[in-house]
């Protein structure tokens, strides 16, 4: 991937695959959900890549 910008993923159960493909790509990724991805960014950055997550309110439909 040549873009250097984040990509959103929404974090939900099976999505990991997604989100650990993208960033073996070189992605940057953003998991924000209202169930923690702390395990899957921890994954991303012990492999080298850059990732976040941020915990949204529980029944938000957008993440503020």
């Amino acid at each position: 991937m040549s873009d250097n910008g984040f990509y959103l993923l929404v974090y939900i159960d099976g999505l990991e695959a997604y989100a650990m493909a993208f960033a073996k790509e070189g992605a940057k990724v953003s998991l924000p959900d209202i169930a923690s991805a702390d395990p899957v960014v921890k994954a991303i950055r012990d492999m080298g890549g850059t990732a976040i997550s941020h915990h949204c309110r529980s029944g938000a439909r957008l993440c503020p």
